[in-house]
């Protein structure tokens, strides 16, 4: 008898059971320590109104013991804190300038695969359309469709 210990990706319930984790995490940080975590997939976001750091580094020191406590892993190289500027699922929140962006990972990566795709065009003697380039783009790299684990920018 045999059976996976872990979900791989790619398959159509790992969303769906990662967001209940996440939905039960969400009420132990509520219930237990009165934090709101902002939370996409197995990603979490704590903002602090303070700039008090000592009041930061405690809750995040909370939030740490209480994951340990309940045996969940944390990436401590992925943890970051006390930052004015942080990236979030590709988006880039700078609280001294007072505006968000996209990752310059994420737009270095869109303009080569829109780059790839001119010269496509240029290779067999064709301009780029002025529409419908968007989809070929995705199509052309993503053949299976965007709903697969591939479809990361």
């Amino acid at each position: 008898f045999y059976f996976e210990a872990t979900l791989p990706f790619g398959l159509g319930s790992a969303p769906y059971l990662y967001d209940e984790l996440g939905l039960a995490l969400d009420h132990i940080f509520i219930s237990t320590l009165a934090l709101w975590i902002q939370r996409y997939v197995d990603d979490f976001l704590k903002v602090h109104k303070t700039i008090q750091y000592s009041i930061a580094f405690a809750e995040l020191d909370a939030l740490l013991a209480q994951l340990d406590t309940i045996g969940i892993p944390v990436a401590r190289h992925k943890t970051l804190a006390a930052l004015t500027s942080a990236e979030y699922c590709g988006v880039v929140f700078n609280t001294i300038l007072h505006n968000v962006s996209i990752s310059h990972k994420k737009t270095r990566k869109v303009r080569s695969l829109i780059f790839q795709l001119a010269e496509s065009y240029k290779g067999h003697g064709q301009r780029m359309p002025k529409s419908g380039w968007l989809t070929e783009l995705v199509v052309s790299n993503y053949p299976r469709g965007c709903a697969t684990d591939e479809w990361h920018l």
